[in-house]
């Protein structure tokens, strides 16, 4: 039964699932109770042999022992899962003679009490209750002890009965009975000491209850401070406005408040605090640390409301420190007035307008300016407010004020300055417009006077008088315009100026007025002239004409001296160029004077018509000598300018031959130098020797030519030298060329004839690796490998070799022979091949059967991995470790038989990866290095399991001999505990008795030493089991339990025995006084019967008998103690001596009480007081009526019995004794009323007593299933609290199952209650009822929460897995392997999956719409997994709804693909079948079919369109459909484009039989359009601008246009072949004879300007190269001189200042001249290089030099300061250097600063520029916030200075140069701010420009790739239309992209117009170019 019990206890433990433990605890309770009978019924049969007493006696007794310490222990353990169990009877005396139910019943209430005390000591002796508590709860505790105190008077009442029946079973059988006796004395004290120990715990209890209700409120209080706390810590600083700072204020003094209101409870705690102490008074330290925890919290309490008060204190003081309402009013007040001024301001009022606004805005200004120095007022106020702000409060809020006030100053002050300004600038714009009107008025008047002169009429030309007056009159006048014209300019300068500042309707007034004035003074001062003219040519004329015939002569003399008398000789191109050039010019010079020369004749001719006869002769002769020698120059000159031309046309045609032949051996020479290296294959190097042929076969035409030509120039010794010089290079080159041309041709034939050799060598290579490449293949893929077929293994390897060997020399002879690329790669493809068939010749090697073998270990080690963890140690029974030690050597047998076939494994894997025969050689290296590993890994792991095993089995071993013995001691010692404890009462012989428990004591103590061997080898049990040590614990806490159990009983039976000795030597001495007394009483009553009654002695006896009676009662109490619970034995002793005692003390009682006395009255008082309260209780017993209680089903409910009859004895002795008759009724009366009152009762309870006879069962089974519902709702209210998070489904499941199992419970016991309230106990039962339904609603509501979440969880998971399988449909290869696979099929799927998203999406929107409600009272993880499934649902179902619309819309555009691609189908074959019809008549019927022909062949591009939409769509379908779909999909498609082919094969053959007629005018359109594209391009040439003139841009637009010049011979001969074309085609339309004179014409514009803009070109770029090296020369020299200066900018070397000026003139002139260069696109990239280098540094470097002849001016300055300061002392002359030195390196800095952002100009668009100089901007801003500290040291400086020096004029001069250094310091940081804002809105618009211009550069070149796509015109009627139709679209095009043009051309002018200041040359150039290309892509 101990193994069992054992056992079962481990079992228990183990399992986890309560419904199991349940079930296995019933079974093991049935099989207890059929023990217990067992032992029961043989025990009754053992002591019915009566022949076998004697012999049977002890073995009996020592089997009950066992038993019953067995039976104990079991029930203590299985106590915790079950409530009660029925204890078995202990064993029993067995006496024959005796009654055996006393005997029975004794042993029954004998035992039970023990095992109550056991139990209850058990708990009661908890190490729980030594260790007292701050927090936690003692509720479990507590509910144990009451649960204990709340059975002791059940268990009093089976102990009084136990001791009832041994007091009877002693009266009975006397002496034999005296171990009952023993016995129940023994069960009594044991009792006594039992109840002390359980008011000590109940006591405890209670004092640990205040104490955690002191922890409690404790607890509250720190809470409620560390709140206070926390929000202190959490508050802002104190707020710098009233109103916040308030409520800041306010909220402080709430938390005060608050905390403040704590101190009650503070108070409360000391309180309670003193109450615990007075409780623990006497004991040893009763609170130290209750002391040292309320200390703690009161100094943090404090210290907390101290911090409060303290920021009440600080937030008070700040609040007082802030400035008045006044303040804010004032300063609201002046920021809205300063608003209003400003916005006036922002209107501008300065501009020039008329006169009489001007006034009116100049008083409103000045309006303003007096309204701001009333304000000043109020700023002074706000100023004297903030210093009172600055004095008291913190310094943040200061600094908040301070920050107020300096920006209101600031607003201040620049409002004073812009007033200041604006009255000054209208002022001055005033007086400027008043003195402009009055200029214009008076110039008016003037011009009106001159104009009545310049009116008056002209005398005759013969009264030279007069004309000489009015001469002298017109120069005057002419004088006078001369000397006002300055006063003009004014004039205009001061409107213009006007007008720059005036308002737009006022300055379009200015402008109309300059106009009127200026074109009225023009018309004056052209009057005034002409008419000045025109009267000094009347009286010069004839002088003039003299004169001018005199010249003309002297010219001709001139020209004949220099053209025709010398002699000319030309040695250089240029000289005979410039002869032709000077010889034109002359010719046209002379033929220009023809002109003159008629002019001069008329002159003449008029003036002698005019002039007197006489006069004639001598001017005509001097005419006609002038005519002829005029006459004689031209035509000299004529013939000699034609020679010249001749000869330069023959040059000119010498150098067209000679580039011709240049160009041709440029050609050659590139040829030959391209295929010098030439790296190729044979087909490349074929091409090239191809080439090289063509190039030889040139002929010598213009070789001849060349000759021919030189030997005309040299004859005429025209250039001689040079020709023979450029004729022998020639040669030269010719000849060489020629020569290596010839060996490069040799040398390609040799080189094509090995290229040849080595593909036929790779080509035979590559075929046999891909024939080895097969085989290997096929082997792999049968399995084979290289064991098995040997010899094909070799001699594929063999093969391997000499393909390896054959390539290695291939690539060596390629690199001795510089191989090409192509060679290489196939060399490179080949081995790729080699290395790939290798590789695979490697797998072939590979054995066939490594795989399995390496699956079949890696197989075996998985499986003993997955045995492995059986190994470890879970147990101490000794079975089950020798069963894991089998096991485990079972697992190390495996291990060492695979160990040989893993190492082989590995080893051949190593071989496999090192040789690489396998495909993937890291993975399988990894493999097997995890096989290694998980080998050594078990290895090890099987090892120490073994060894633990065989330690766990050895220590449990041990610890199981050791347990035993000890317990077979404890069992044999609490048997013989049992034996004489079960023995009724106290045992006879106590001194033996005595002796024997202080044996057993001794022996416990000799035992501990085993107990603790025990604990010492469960510890080393437990570090074996790592963490499994529960059983051992288990075991150990049993022994333990068990030992306590023993040697408390042991030591209790000690104490016991030796209280009952104490006990009966005290009786003894009691009834010794008592028989004294009686003794002497007898006496004194004994002479009183002899002497007569004596009232004084009778007093005294009565006296003394009332003393006696109490202690009478004392010694009765006594002896009924003892005998009621010290058992027969000590009755057998008390009880003669009692009766004895009470015999006689009943009888003196008699004799001393029988002289009757009257009665008092107060004890007639008493009595009725007594009576009155009886009445009462029975009264309101009687009102219940036949209701029933729960004390109605109690045994002993009518123990008030004896009480009343008690009273009405009293009652019958009261009235013999009243005095008078009155009382006596009195008396009666109450006696019957009280008789006759308690017999109703009496009845009631008879028939309650039968009701609840008739109904105990009920009730019984009613209490108990209420009982155990509670405790299970208990029990789930724990479950529930304790369920994890997130909790389990399958536990929550068990909870809701559980539920509904005790639901039917419940409804049983609602049953039953009802049935108990029907008969008689409502008021007893209701009450239960509804405590019990209202725990159920409550642990119920609690649950279903988590009962609805686990249900939605699993509706989740349904519908997840019914989305899932949706999506697996839409996934489904079935349905779904390829886009066109089976579309009905797919239509039908679809359908379906449309009805489950239509099913589930309800279902699914309805989960989803509970989610936040589920989530919402859930705990964390539960509310996050809830949360995860529903957006898991959520993704899966938007997932499922996508894909299903994406799976529609691609079978919709599939479906409709389909259709059009049938449907396309149907009509390409219909139409072929009718073309392939057509075609088949019309061999015999070709005119009757012809119509039919000519459409078909029309509608063969819409066809080709439907065929195109056929083939792409079957393309695309194929692609997107099965293999086999596609296979017959593109048979069907290759079908019809075969017929497709045919049929246009044979109408193309007809077509063009059809078209060999208009092929002669095809050519011509052809060549035309070839011409015209030509011309185009040439036009396009000369339309490039020349800007920017770069030398790289300028070369290569020079190279184009040379291109073209070359062009123009061929072109020439083209214009002139279309021109004969023309002539002989006579039936071309007019538009083509329209055509070809547009070419005609732009042809000789274009050929003619070729050739001027070849010139053009040429002195250009000579003049640029000219100025780019002056440029690179002073670039240099800049650059070094600025870095000079800038070294030494205090003291520059004068050798340094004078080479400036020198080079300044230089300078200048270069950077002008470089200016008027770029003066229309500025330089861009060259810009930053030289050009604007150079204008930096010179401008930089005047900067410098004007720094220093300042810094030189300032030091004179600073010296005669310093020589005024006579009486100052040497420190402060020093201290004024260091100054004057720190500002002028200030100061310098400064202007460097300003000259940076005035001079730096910005590229404009270049968007790296301008970041480079945003940051160059920023870190100038940044350095100058660097050197703030500098400018206020520098002040500072000022300041001591002013105060240390007495001198006024350096104190003014040092004010004056410190307010300038700040303003310029101010001024500087504004420049560089403005100038940061204006190139960050630059960076902003280029960037938007530059967006723009690339979408514009797109639209161009898709333009420009259009237009080119038409260059080839061709003019069948076919092309012509589509071409046309292609124009319009074009043209439509063209006209929605202009907007997007102008929009780029709009953003080019903004960048123009608000950066005009900048660089915007690259804005310009780009943009105009875009504009130029755009016009000439409209133009084309």
């Amino acid at each position: 039964m101990d193994k069992l019990c054992s056992m079962s206890q481990d079992l228990l433990f183990s399992v986890k699932n309560k419904e199991v433990a349940s079930k296995l605890e019933a079974r093991l309770d049935s099989f207890a109770q059929r023990w217990d009978r067992l032992v029961q019924n043989l025990e009754l049969n053992i002591s019915q042999l009566s022949s076998a007493v004697g012999t049977t006696k002890q073995s009996e007794a020592t089997q009950s022992v066992t038993a019953t310490v067995t039976k104990v222990t079991t029930r203590e353990k299985v106590s915790a899962l079950r409530q009660t169990r029925e204890s078995p009877p202990p064993q029993k005396k067995r006496q024959v003679v005796v009654d055996s139910e006393l005997r029975k019943r004794f042993d029954v209430d004998f035992t039970e009490v023990h095992s109550y005390m056991t139990r209850g000591e058990a708990i009661l002796q908890s190490p729980e209750f030594s260790v007292s508590r701050k927090d936690g709860s003692i509720q479990e505790l507590h509910d144990k002890v009451q649960a204990i105190d709340r059975e002791r008077p059940e268990k009093y009442r089976k102990l009084q009965e136990a001791t009832r029946t041994a007091q009877t079973l002693v009266e009975q059988e006397g002496s034999r009975a005296d171990d009952i006796a023993q016995a129940a004395e023994q069960l009594n004290q044991r009792w006594a000491g039992f109840c002390i120990l359980l008011a000590d715990r109940l006591t405890w209890l209670a004092y640990q209850t205040k104490v955690l209700a002191f922890y409690s409120l404790y607890e509250q209080c720190e809470q409620a401070v560390d709140n206070s706390e926390n929000w202190l810590k959490v508050q802002a600083p104190p707020a710098s406005e009233p109103e916040p700072l308030k409520v800041q204020l306010d909220r402080c003094r709430e938390e005060i408040a608050r905390l403040s209101s704590l101190q009650p409870q503070v108070d409360l705690l000391e309180k309670r605090l003193n109450e615990l102490k007075d409780e623990k008074e006497g004991e040893e330290d009763p609170s130290a640390f209750l002391d040292a925890d309320i200390t703690a919290f009161k100094e943090h309490y404090h210290k907390v409301l101290e911090d409060l008060r303290a920021r009440e204190r600080q937030l008070q003081l700040v609040l007082e420190s802030l400035p008045p309402a006044r303040y804010k009013e004032t300063i609201s007040a002046l920021l809205a007035w300063l608003q209003q001024c400003e916005a006036k301001l922002s209107i501008p009022s300065t501009a020039v307008t008329e006169y009489p606004i001007m006034e009116q805005r100049l008083k409103d200004l000045q309006a303003l300016q007096a309204a701001l120095a009333e304000h000043q007022g109020e700023i002074d106020y706000l100023t004297s407010a903030v210093e009172q702000v600055f004095q008291k409060a913190p310094p943040d809020i200061s600094q908040k004020y301070r920050l107020e006030i300096d920006a209101i100053m600031a607003r201040w002050r620049r409002l004073g300055s812009t007033l200041t300004d604006s009255v000054q600038r209208i002022q001055e714009l005033m007086a400027k417009l008043m003195q402009f009107e009055n200029d214009v008025k008076t110039l008016k008047k003037w011009m009106a006077d001159v104009d009545v002169f310049l009116n008056e009429e002209w005398p005759a030309l013969g009264d030279s008088e007069a004309l000489e007056k009015q001469l002298e009159q017109c120069t005057a006048l002419v004088n006078d315009i001369h000397t006002i014209q300055p006063s003009v300019n004014g004039i205009n300068e001061v409107g213009l100026y006007l007008k720059k500042e005036a308002e737009p309707p006022f300055a379009i007034h200015i402008q109309k007025e300059l106009d009127e004035l200026n074109m009225q003074w023009e018309n004056v001062c052209k009057q005034a002239y002409a008419k000045k003219s025109a009267l000094k040519g009347g009286l010069d004329k004839t002088m003039a004409l003299r004169k001018e015939m005199q010249e003309m002569q002297e010219w001709i003399n001139q020209a004949e001296e220099d053209y025709l008398e010398r002699d000319f000789t030309y040695k250089t191109p240029e000289e005979l160029r410039k002869a032709v050039e000077e010889l034109k010019r002359a010719q046209e010079e002379v033929h220009s004077k023809e002109q003159k020369v008629k002019l001069l004749t008329d002159s003449v001719n008029s003036f002698i018509g005019k002039a007197p006869p006489t006069a004639h002769d001598a001017l005509r002769s001097e005419l006609d000598v002038l005519t002829a020698n005029y006459q004689r120059l031209c035509s000299r000159l004529d013939g000699k300018c034609k020679t010249l031309e001749e000869v330069w046309a023959c040059w000119c045609e010498l150098l067209s031959y000679l580039e011709q032949e240049n160009a041709f051996l440029d050609q050659l020479e590139q040829k030959l130098d391209d295929i010098e290296n030439l790296q190729g294959g044979a087909e490349e190097l074929q091409k090239a020797l191809d080439n090289l042929e063509v190039l030889l076969q040139h002929p010598e035409d213009n070789r001849n030519q060349i000759r021919e030509l030189a030997q005309t120039l040299m004859d005429g010794g025209v250039l001689d030298e040079l020709i023979q010089q450029k004729l022998d290079a020639f040669n030269t080159r010719w000849d060489e060329l020629m020569a290596r041309a010839a060996l490069r041709r040799k040398e390609l034939e040799q080189s094509l004839q090995w290229a040849q050799e080595n593909d036929k060598t790779l080509r035979q290579i590559q075929e046999s690796l891909a024939n080895t490449d097969r085989h290997l293949t096929a082997y792999l893929v049968d399995h084979i490998d290289a064991q098995q077929i040997p010899q094909e293994a070799q001699k594929i390897q063999s093969e391997l070799n000499g393909h390896e060997a054959a390539l290695a020399d291939m690539r060596k002879k390629n690199q001795d022979k510089e191989p090409s690329h192509r060679i290489m790669g196939q060399i490179d493809l080949t081995q790729k091949m080699l290395g790939d068939v290798g590789t695979k010749f490697r797998f072939f090697q590979k054995p066939a059967n490594f795989d399995s073998r390496l699956a079949e270990c890696e197989r075996v080690l998985a499986g003993v991995k997955s045995q492995v963890g059986l190994l470890g140690i879970r147990s101490v029974e000794q079975d089950v470790v020798q069963s894991q030690l089998d096991q485990c050597m079972k697992l190390y047998k495996t291990l060492s038989e695979v160990k040989g076939e893993v190492e082989t494994v590995i080893k051949t894997g190593r071989q496999i990866v090192q040789r690489q025969q396998t495909e993937q050689p890291k993975e399988l290296d990894d493999r097997v290095t995890a096989l290694k590993l998980l080998y050594n890994q078990l290895g090890s792991q099987v090892t120490e399991s073994k060894l633990e095993l065989e330690k766990s089995l050895k220590l449990s071993r041990k610890l199981r001999k050791e347990l035993n013995g000890l317990t077979e001691w404890l069992a044999a010692t609490d048997a013989e505990l049992t034996k004489r404890s079960a023995v009724e009462g106290m045992p006879g012989d106590l001194e033996a008795e005595v002796a024997w428990a202080q044996s057993v004591h001794s022996d416990i103590e000799r035992h501990q030493p085993q107990l603790q061997a025990v604990v010492d080898l469960a510890e080393a049990l437990k570090a074996v089991l790592k963490g499994n040590g529960g059983l051992v614990d288990d075991k150990v806490s049993l022994l333990h339990c068990n030992w306590i159990a023993v040697t408390s009983r042991a030591e209790e039976w000690l104490n016991l025995l030796l209280d009952y000795q104490q006990q009966m030597q005290k009786l003894d001495g009691e009834i010794k006084e008592v028989n004294e007394w009686i003794d002497g009483t007898e006496k004194k009553m004994d002479e009183i019967d002899n002497q007569g009654p004596n009232d004084a002695v009778q007093k005294v006896l009565r006296a003394e008998l009332e003393l006696t009676k109490g202690k009478m009662g004392e010694v009765r109490e006594l002896a009924q103690e003892l005998m009621s619970t010290r058992g027969e034995n000590c009755q057998a002793q008390v009880r003669p001596r009692m009766e004895q005692l009470n015999q006689r003390f009943d009888i003196i009682s008699q004799r001393i009480t029988s002289g009757l006395t009257a009665v008092s009255a107060r004890e007639l008082e008493q009595y009725h007081s007594e009576v009155r309260v009886w009445l009462e209780l029975l009264e309101e017993e009687a009102k219940q009526g036949e209701n029933l209680k729960e004390e109605d089903f109690q045994e002993d409910k009518n123990c008030e019995e004896g009480a009343v009859q008690e009273l009405l004895l009293k009652g019958e002795n009261l009235q013999k004794r009243a005095p008078d008759r009155d009382k006596r009724e009195q008396i009666r009366q109450k006696h019957n009323q009280l008789n006759s009152k308690y017999n109703t009762v009496k009845d009631l309870r008879i028939l309650r007593n039968r009701k609840a006879l008739a109904i105990a069962p009920q009730w019984y089974q009613y209490r108990r299933k209420s009982h155990d519902l509670m405790a299970w709702l208990d029990d789930i209210q724990r479950s529930v609290d304790q369920l994890p998070d997130p909790p389990k489904g399958e536990r929550v499941k068990e909870i809701g199952s559980e539920f509904d199992k005790k639901k039917e419970e419940l409804k049983e016991v609602q049953g039953l209650a009802n049935q108990l309230s029907q008969a008689g106990a409502a008021n007893l039962v209701e009450p239960r009822q509804l405590q019990l339904n209202t725990r159920w609603v409550e642990v119920e509501g609690k649950f279903i929460p988590f009962k609805r979440r686990c249900e939605y969880l699993t509706e989740l998971q349904a519908l997840l897995r019914s989305v899932s399988e949706t999506d697996f449909k839409l996934n489904s290869p079935e349905y779904w392997p390829a886009a066109y696979y089976n579309l009905p099929q797919q239509e039908h799927c679809l359908k379906d999956v449309k009805e489950n998203i239509d099913k589930l999406q309800g279902p699914v929107e309805g989960a989803l719409a509970r989610r936040e409600e589920m989530v919402t009272g859930s705990r964390p993880l539960e509310g996050h997994r809830v949360q995860e499934t529903a957006s898991l649902l959520n993704n899966n179902w938007d997932k499922l709804n996508k894909l299903y619309k994406d799976r529609l819309k691609r079978w919709k555009d599939c479906n409709s693909k389909w259709q059009r691609f049938v449907s396309d189908q149907r009509e390409v074959e219909e139409w072929l079948s009718n073309a392939e019809s057509t075609l088949k008549l019309s061999e015999s019927e070709p005119a009757a079919h012809r119509q039919q022909l000519r459409d078909l062949v029309d509608d063969i591009p819409h066809q080709e369109v439907v065929l195109g939409r056929v083939n792409s769509a079957g393309e695309d379908i194929s692609q997107m459909s099965a293999p086999d779909d596609a296979l017959r999909l593109r048979s069907q498609l290759k079908l019809l484009n075969t017929r497709w082919a045919n049929v246009c094969q044979e109408l193309r053959e007809h077509k063009r039989r059809s078209a060999e007629a208009r092929t002669a005018g095809a050519e011509f359109e052809e060549d035309m359009g070839s011409m015209l594209g030509w011309l185009d391009k040439a036009e396009g040439v000369l339309a490039i601008p020349l800007h920017p003139p770069e030398p790289q841009h300028i070369r290569d637009t020079l190279s184009k246009v040379q291109t073209r010049v070359e062009e123009l011979p061929a072109k020439k001969s083209a214009v002139e072949n279309l021109n004969a074309k023309q002539k002989m085609l006579t039936l071309l339309p007019a538009d083509k004879h329209k055509d070809i004179r547009g070419i005609n014409t732009r042809w000789a514009q274009v050929s003619r300007a070729l050739p001027e803009r070849q010139l053009e070109i040429e002195g250009l770029l000579k003049e640029l190269l000219k100025i780019q090296g002056e440029l690179d020369d002073l670039s240099a020299w800049a650059s070094s001189t600025r870095a000079k200066l800038e070294q030494s900018p205090q003291e520059p070397p004068p050798r340094l200042i004078e080479d400036v000026q020198q080079k300044k003139p230089e300078v200048e002139f270069v950077l002008e001249r470089a200016n008027q260069m770029y003066r229309e696109t500025p330089p861009g990239r060259l810009d930053k290089g030289k050009h604007g280098k150079l204008r930096e540094d010179w401008t930089v470097i005047l900067e410098l030099l004007q720094q220093h002849k300042e810094r030189t001016a300032a030091a004179l300055v600073s010296k005669k300061t310093h020589e005024g300061l006579t009486g100052s002392s040497q420190p402060e002359s020093a201290a004024l250097q260091q100054f004057n030195k720190s500002w002028a390196e200030l100061t310098d800095w400064l202007k460097m600063l300003d000259n940076m952002v005035q001079n730096k100009q910005v590229v404009v668009a270049d968007l790296d520029d301008i970041n480079e100089n945003i940051n160059q901007l920023k870190g100038s801003l940044q350095e100058l916030d660097k050197r703030r500290p500098l400018l206020e040291k520098q002040v500072t400086a000022a300041q001591n200075l002013k105060n240390k020096t007495s001198n006024q004029d350096t104190r003014n001069a040092i004010t004056e140069r410190i307010d300038k250094l700040q303003t310029h310091w101010e001024d500087s940081q504004t420049k560089l701010s403005d100038r940061l804002k204006q190139i960050l809105n630059m960076l902003q618009d280029s960037t938007n420009w530059l967006d723009a211009k690339r979408e514009v550069d797109c639209l161009i070149k898709q333009a420009s790739g259009r237009l080119e796509s038409w260059q080839e015109i061709t003019y069948t009627a076919d092309a012509l239309k589509k071409q046309h139709a292609d124009l319009r679209v074009f043209m439509k095009d063209l006209k929605q992209w202009q907007g997007q043009v102008a929009e780029t051309n709009a953003l080019a002018n903004k960048l123009l117009t608000l950066y005009a200041n900048d660089d915007t040359h690259k804005v310009t150039q780009v943009n105009d170019n875009m504009l130029a290309t755009w016009a000439h892509i409209n133009k084309r």
